[in-house]
């Protein structure tokens, strides 16, 4: 984007395939933004900006969503929020590592220019999301958009917080760039129909050596219902109801008469909560192992245990508490598709 606007941070999302930002119509009466660090987009500055008109009858614009001449998007997420405003190409540049140090690429992006954003939880003055960047299954797809450059495949990594409580650097990989590294596991990603997930095969979980009791049925997709995804754009696991208990029961076996550690029960809109002394740290806590199609996936106890209950879905989401600075560890690729383990 044209400076000096041209840095924009975007939350990566597997779990949608719409990229757009935030654009300075949204601070008009009557439309709503949230706060971000750095300024808004000012689309109408930009020299390659070039908003969608409707009678370009573009493939992907909505002719019952026209706002006078410009075509008109509207996105909407799992926890309620959205996203309105108007489709447009933008340059879009990356970094890239194959032309040496400083190198960049350029690509036609189409977006959205977010003119209204309802029910963002993020209010702090130094929040640096200015929008989002899809990556799941779909033709506005930053994956199906960067198809010379990706060549269908990405890779990403969120590496754990070290002792400071400082987030470590990392990269999201496309194409060739992604680097090829011996002992990883791959189980498949699946695709139904216009569904943007990434859907995984989960088989069961384990709560330390203890393999939990949750029939097979449990995780199958139904239609519209059930299955497990693998969403970045979420701080939290959501485990499907039978899932859930079993966790939770299997959590209170574990602790039980274990010295120091006291079932709390409700915290917030966390069901099941236990106290202990913080002189124990981590010690004699539980890994807890999800067993995936092709190789399990560990999460340790210093990645934190943190779930809520739902009743239509699974979601593997190892994201970053910001408050409690803890993570929840995955990294992804799409090669064959895949999920690296």
């Amino acid at each position: 984007m044209s400076p000096p606007y041209m840095s924009y941070y975007l939350a990566f999302d597997t779990g949608s395939h719409f990229t757009w930002t935030q654009c300075e119509k949204c601070k008009e009466q009557g439309r709503s933004c949230f706060n971000q660090r750095e300024p808004i987009f000012p689309s109408t500055k930009s020299s390659s900006y070039r908003p969608v008109l409707c009678n370009d009858q573009h493939h992907l614009c909505d002719p019952r969503r026209c706002s006078g001449v410009f075509c008109e998007y509207h996105s909407e997420y799992m926890d309620g929020s959205s996203t309105t405003g108007l489709m447009a190409w933008e340059t879009f540049t990356l970094g890239s590592n194959s032309g040496g140090r400083g190198a960049r690429e350029t690509a036609q992006i189409l977006f959205g220019c977010g003119q209204d954003q309802r029910g963002f939880l993020t209010d702090h003055p130094n929040n640096l999301m200015a929008g989002v960047m899809g990556i799941g299954w779909g033709p506005t797809s930053i994956i199906t958009q960067l198809q010379t450059q990706a060549n269908g495949r990405f890779s990403y990594c969120v590496p754990m917080v070290g002792n400071s409580g400082l987030v470590p650097s990392t990269y999201v990989r496309f194409g060739a760039d992604i680097p090829s590294r011996p002992g990883f596991r791959t189980t498949k990603l699946l695709n139904y129909g216009i569904d943007p997930c990434y859907y995984i095969n989960m088989l069961g979980i384990s709560l330390g050596n203890q393999r939990l009791a949750i029939y097979n049925r449990v995780f199958k997709k139904n239609g519209t219902f059930g299955g497990t995804i693998v969403d970045s754009g979420s701080q939290f696991s959501v485990m499907i109801g039978p899932a859930f208990a079993a966790i939770a029961k299997g959590l209170q076996d574990y602790y039980l008469g274990t010295s120091g550690v006291r079932l709390v029960g409700m915290v917030g809109k966390w069901e099941l909560c236990f106290t202990r002394p913080e002189l124990l740290r981590l010690e004699n806590m539980p890994t807890l192992s999800f067993h995936l199609e092709g190789g399990d996936l560990k999460v340790k106890p210093e990645e934190c245990l943190r779930f809520w209950r739902d009743q239509k879905l699974q979601v593997l989401l190892f994201g970053y508490d910001e408050v409690q600075r803890c993570y929840y560890h995955r990294s992804v690729s799409a090669d064959e598709p895949t999920f690296h383990i």
